[in-house]
């Protein structure tokens, strides 16, 4: 059993580097030549070139078969929607409509000043303690 699932993942692997390296030698040898004047390149080439890019957008994730922010374990990520799932059909329709309400407000603090002012965001708010900063002080022939 142990001898089928690694012949597996061996066969997955070369697989991938395989159809990955052909994808970059085939990909680069129609288009940089075309519309940079480079030169073609060798399948070993588009090797190096298809690690080196992993390697600067995020490096080597092994076993990264699903879709998940842990890593590609998307068993783990399911178990958790799952637990959060039956934690909202146990909750009553006050507690629910209360986390609703509580999810909006944080999303709302969250993402409230992150905009650039002008883009439906206003001045910010002056304290009632605070005084106003002055006005600059303009040269007597400014226009």
């Amino acid at each position: 059993m142990q001898r089928h699932k690694i012949f597996k993942i061996t066969a997955l692997c070369f697989l991938y580097i395989v159809s990955f390296g052909t994808l970059v030698m085939v990909l680069w040898n129609w288009l940089m030549p075309t519309l940079f004047g480079l030169q073609t390149i060798h399948f070993a080439q588009a090797l190096g070139l298809f690690a080196l890019s992993r390697m600067l957008t995020g490096g080597f994730r092994f076993m990264s078969f699903g879709s998940s922010s842990n890593g590609g374990d998307s068993h783990h990520h399911w178990a958790d929607k799952r637990e959060m799932f039956e934690n909202w059909k146990n909750k009553t329709a006050e507690e629910r409509e209360k986390m609703k309400n509580d999810w909006k407000n944080n999303w709302r603090d969250r993402c409230r000043d992150r905009r650039p002012i002008g883009f439906h965001r206003s001045e910010p708010p002056q304290k009632d303690d605070e005084e106003p900063p002055p006005p600059p002080n303009k040269p007597s022939d400014f226009i």
